[in-house]
């Protein structure tokens, strides 16, 4: 294992993904939400989209417990669990289409719905329609299917949380919350669908320190900034981690 992470840091195209880890530990501590956002087009751009759905779940799951916990008390629980349980219904689907699919049409799915997302929630859109259980649950089909097929569960929820005009501090600890039980359902689906294999294994441990790292930096920061410069610093990374992960760009990031 040993000799196997050392290959992996002596790797132009690894070192690209741990640095992308730390800037996606940086956001995702910072504002709760960004690290499918940026790593996903990143890894897949570097392996593969089935490697980059394992390696966000290996490295999301287990490095933001220490962040995730003190958000519990804030989490807006009517919300989040009907949209997990409309997760779980869809998930299967999703996963099929990762197994099966095209990598590059989910590499050019993967940009085209992380931008399209930063589009609408840099917009200042908001949702004034009504939030019942069934919206909830139809919400969280929605993110079942992206985080399956596509390692992104967040966008879904975060559209909508944030465009339902609820404060910064809750819309934080609803996706921080969401998105890590949804990592655990995802690792679960990939485990049984074969997906999760050893390699994936080895790439996300040597991945995990730099994201936790950034991940308890972030976590300090969001303190110290108002809601529009956190949400703004968070929409322009993701968008350039999108744009820049193209596969236009392979020649670089390889």
């Amino acid at each position: 294992m040993m000799t196997q992470l050392a290959d992996l840091y002596a790797s132009s195209g690894y070192q690209i993904i741990l640095a992308a880890c730390l800037l996606a530990g940086l956001v995702r501590g910072f504002s709760g939400f960004g690290t499918s956002m940026i790593l996903m087009p990143v890894i897949a751009a570097v392996y593969s989209p089935q490697t980059a759905v394992v390696l966000v779940f290996l490295i999301d799951s287990t490095a933001a417990i220490p962040v995730v916990i003190p958000e519990l008390r804030r989490v807006e629980w009517k919300s989040l669990l009907p949209g997990f349980a409309g997760f779980l219904v869809v998930l299967p689907l999703g996963l099929a289409v990762l197994k099966f699919g095209d990598p590059v049409v989910l590499r050019w799915s993967l940009a085209i719905l992380i931008m399209l997302s930063v589009v609408i929630l840099w917009s200042g859109w908001r949702y004034e329609g009504p939030r019942s259980r069934a919206i909830d649950t139809a919400i969280g089909g929605v993110s079942g299917f992206t985080g399956g097929a596509c390692g992104l569960p967040g966008p879904p929820v975060i559209i909508y949380w944030m465009a339902a005009r609820l404060k910064a501090a809750v819309v934080r600890a609803n996706t921080m919350v969401f998105l890590y039980i949804t990592d655990c359902a995802i690792g679960v689906g990939l485990f049984l669908s074969g997906i999760l294999t050893f390699d994936g294994l080895i790439k996300g441990a040597g991945a995990m320190p730099f994201y936790l790292a950034g991940l308890l930096i972030g976590a300090r920061g969001f303190s110290m900034a108002n809601e529009t410069t956190y949400r703004r610093i968070a929409f322009l990374i993701i968008l350039v981690a999108a744009i820049t992960s193209l596969p236009l760009f392979d020649a670089v990031l390889r």
